[in-house]
């Protein structure tokens, strides 16, 4: 059996993965479980890296001011 790959925009990756109540955050099970195979565009891509690299400054900055 084919797993089905589904395309994911930002909106809907940063919903399934950071927001447990969001009506689509069984996505991230799916996906975590084999389900479905996640498949996201390279603006997608580079969209997540700007904002994972951008909460891991304002970690590191919280934790220097504090």
């Amino acid at each position: 059996m084919t797993v089905p790959r589904v395309v994911l925009d930002t909106d809907v990756l940063v919903s399934a993965l950071l927001f447990p109540a969001s009506r689509i955050f069984w996505l991230r099970e799916a996906w975590r479980s084999g389900v479905v195979v996640p498949l996201a565009s390279g603006d997608t891509s580079r969209a997540m890296r700007r904002m994972d690299a951008s909460s891991r400054r304002s970690v590191g900055e919280r934790r220097h001011h504090s």
